[in-house]
């Protein structure tokens, strides 16, 4: 066995006519075949290799159909087939365990086709031997085919009619049994080999196999196995070692016939193939959704530019044919008014003002503070004349398209010549026509120069009036409020007394009020307040008796109302113990004092220790008229009203607290003031020592100086109201008392407790601290809760 070739200790092991171990044990472990033995295999045109080791000889073949290689394993347990993946392409792989001879026959007579399991199987899937047979039988198991269930029967049935080919009856219980475990193309390729012994009943078993399997996979089976056996004829020489009495295939034959009908393989996929292959899935699916997600937003994106460049003048621009308001209906702005009935007479009759050459001004700018009626009277002028009014707010203009503001503009005039005579009204100007800067973005520059040409492209009388309104005329660019354009300006300030008196005659037409309401006193306790502050305060007034169930509307309201506007809402839910409550009230009380007892004070108007805002009191004062002017004694005396609060603690508790923070922040600041701005000073004189900016433009000797005039006044001041309420700390007391029984003190009763006189309202027996009533509210709540209720 020694001196024997390789090829021929492989034949011989493939034959089965020596041993396989004995044939390996001559051979080297890691001994290759030589390419000459495998070429006289039948692969000359290829160039595999075999290897051997101490369990099994390696036939490696390159495959001819798919990029990894084949490797066949055959040795003592058969014939088995690996297909591994490369590095690039990541192929599936399998291991199937072919039995010699009668089930590779079997198995090339099935045809099996290449196919992906529904569910991915495990790595590795083999077709393991359910029965062994003899060494010495050149058969093999065939009860592992299709199915890897063990069957000891069909294993022993097999080895029966293995060792005994000439009896037919060991055939027939074969066959039968193989027919019984649905295996007819078995029965058909044992059947059509020429050593097996043929009877009547194998006939019928081999007849029924045929019209089981169909005649055309049998007559595929036959032509597999002829030409097996006649590849296997022409390239392995029968060997005089061999069986004279076994026909049937070996091995050699096999794997001879491989190069024409290979066997396909069902192939598994790798777990990381797999996965590879569902991440692949998911970011295409994810790709394709973003795809999707991208043209979808760009369509509607573009759709709604579609939607914006194509939309009617009409949705965009108000215009009202003949608008309702009239100069009868604007009140305490009557200089504004005189000024605009020029324009009102230049639309009813143009002529009248050309005949001497003049021209009537293109534009009129409204400025002066919110609320004052500035679009209340470009209405009015529409009205007047009976001509159709345009109006747009100037933040309607820009929109997130450039381009946008500019053909809004042009769209606003040429929509206006259509209507002419007309008025072109533009409210909140600033917001269009700010300066333009060389920072400034050129797209936002886009509405002012279109509405500059435009301005300048009226035709002479041609019958459209411009009018703007804001609150801030400082921030407008020069060009826009330059003659030509804007050729009268119109301030509209805050109503006077007499104005407030109109107005709000003017709104309580419509509300029903009682015989108690005085517009004066109203008025009077009302300065600063515009229009619109004076339209509100009505409304809030109306509410109020509505919530009350008041029949009418009494000065009560109106005078909560107000105090509601002016102090803030009252915190009627703010729990204050008596101590703080009466902290509250000494402070207030030496406010109160100090504004009745020093000269050239505000009038005292009302005072309070309700909570509101965030202050826990306060002390109001009110001008009996307009106040246009500040006197240095009247900046002295409300900076003693300010500090009046802190010499009240400190006399009365002789302790130093924070609610005076905002006094001394108001005092500090009117100090400021009559130093820097007014010049009050004895000692630096009437200088001014600030810019608009609230820069300081001066050395720091003279910022000592300043700083050192305004501790000088405040202490100064505070020192007066100290001396005040020395005088007088049993009113001081008094005062205090009264506001802890009634919380709120009107200027008349004050000035009674300061006399030593007794109030003539009757106290509020029935009123609760907020403490007392909320102790209240939950032990009814409580009662609530034990007869059935809920607590909340």
């Amino acid at each position: 066995m020694r001196g024997q070739s390789t090829a021929t200790l492989l034949q011989q092991v493939i034959a089965g006519t020596i041993n396989s171990r004995n044939a390996l044990s001559s051979v080297a472990p890691t001994r290759s075949f030589t390419l000459a033995a495998v070429r006289q295999m039948g692969y000359a045109s290829t160039a595999p290799a075999i290897r051997t080791t101490q369990k099994r000889c390696t036939l490696v073949v390159p495959s001819l159909t798919h990029p990894p290689k084949t490797v066949a394993y055959f040795g003592c347990n058969g014939l088995a087939c690996r297909a591994y993946s490369n590095a690039r392409v990541r192929m599936p792989s399998i291991q199937a365990t072919l039995p010699h001879p009668l089930v590779y026959s079997s198995i090339s007579s099935l045809g099996i086709a290449t196919r992906h399991p529904r569910y991915p199987p495990s790595r590795l899937l083999s077709f393991p031997s359910t029965g062994r047979s003899s060494r010495s039988s050149p058969f093999r198991s065939v009860s592992t085919v299709r199915r890897p269930v063990p069957n000891p029967l069909l294993a022993r049935l097999e080895a029966l009619a293995n060792e005994n080919p000439h009896n037919p009856a060991h055939q027939a219980r074969l066959y039968k049994e193989l027919l019984k475990r649905n295996y007819p193309e078995l029965v058909i390729s044992r059947f059509r080999q020429s050593d097996i012994a043929v009877d009547e009943e194998c006939e019928r078993f081999y007849q029924h196999a045929i019209d089981k399997l169909g005649q055309q996979e049998a007559d595929h089976a036959e032509e597999m196995s002829e030409s097996m056996t006649s590849t296997a004829s022409a390239s392995f020489p029968s060997d005089s070692t061999r069986s004279a009495r076994s026909t049937t295939p070996s091995v050699q034959e096999i794997i001879a016939g491989f190069s024409r009908h290979p066997i396909p393989i069902k192939v598994l996929e790798s777990n990381w193939g797999r996965r590879f292959r569902y991440f692949k899935y998911i970011v295409g699916i994810g790709v394709s959704s973003l795809i999707c997600f991208t043209v979808m937003t760009a369509f509607i994106e573009g759709a709604s530019i579609l939607r914006v460049l194509q939309m009617d003048n009409e949705n965009n621009i108000g215009m009202t044919e003949a608008s309702p308001a009239r100069f009868s209906d604007v009140h305490g702005i009557d200089e504004a008014k005189e000024e605009l009935e020029e324009v009102v007479a230049f639309l009813k009759d143009p002529a009248k003002f050309t005949n001497l050459g003049g021209k009537m001004p293109k534009g009129v700018l409204l400025t002066g503070p919110p609320g004052t009626g500035k679009t209340l009277l470009a209405r009015a002028v529409a009205g007047e004349a009976g001509v159709p009014f345009f109006f747009m707010s100037g933040s309607e203009f820009d929109e997130v398209f450039v381009g946008v503001g500019a053909k809004r503009v042009r769209e606003l005039f040429a929509l206006a010549k259509t209507k002419s005579p007309a008025i072109v009204f533009i409210d909140e100007l600033d917001a269009v026509g700010h300066k333009r800067g060389a920072h400034a973005n050129s797209w936002s520059n886009q509405t002012l120069n279109q509405l500059l040409v435009d301005l300048d492209g009226f035709e002479k009388n041609s019958g459209i009036v411009f009018i703007a309104a804001t609150n801030f005329p400082e921030l407008l660019d020069p060009a826009l409020v330059r003659p030509g354009r804007f050729d009268k300006q119109v301030v509209v300030p805050l109503p006077d007394v007499r104005g407030r008196i109109q107005i709000l005659e003017h709104y309580m037409k419509d509300i029903k009020f009682g015989k108690d309401v005085n517009t004066t006193i109203l008025a009077r306790g009302t300065a600063g307040f515009s229009g619109a502050d004076l339209a509100n305060l009505v409304n809030q007034a109306a509410i109020r008796g509505s919530w009350l169930g008041s029949r009418a509307v009494s000065m009560q309201h109106l005078e909560w109302a107000k105090d509601k506007i002016m102090m803030g809402s009252e915190r009627k839910s703010m729990i204050i113990s008596e101590k703080e409550k009466w902290k509250t009230a000494i402070h207030e009380a030496g406010h109160a004092v100090v504004s009745k007892l020093v000269p050239d004070a505000m009038p005292l108007h009302k005072v309070t220790i309700i909570p509101r805002g965030n202050a826990l009191g306060l002390t109001h004062s009110l001008p009996d008229e307009d106040h246009l002017n500040e006197t240095k004694h009247s900046a002295f005396a409300q900076i003693a009203v300010a500090m009046g609060g802190r010499v009240a603690e400190e006399l009365e508790f002789d302790e130093l607290s924070s609610g005076a923070a905002s006094d001394f922040s108001q005092a500090t600041r009117i100090a400021r003031a009559m130093v820097c701005d007014w010049g009050m000073s004895a000692t630096l004189g009437p200088v001014h020592f600030r810019t608009k900016r609230q820069e300081m433009q001066h050395s720091e000797k003279v910022a000592e100086q300043i700083d050192e005039e305004i501790r000088t006044i405040l202490v100064e001041q505070y020192g007066i109201a100290k001396t005040l309420l020395q005088a007088n700390q049993s009113a001081l007391r008094r005062v205090a008392k009264a506001l802890m029984v009634y919380e709120t003190l009107e200027a008349e009763e004050v000035g009674m407790l300061i006399d030593g006189k007794a109030m003539t309202r009757t106290p509020p027996s029935s009123r609760m601290t907020s403490r007392e009533e909320l102790d209240r509210k939950i032990e009814e709540k409580k009662l609530g809760a034990k007869a059935g209720g809920r607590l909340w």
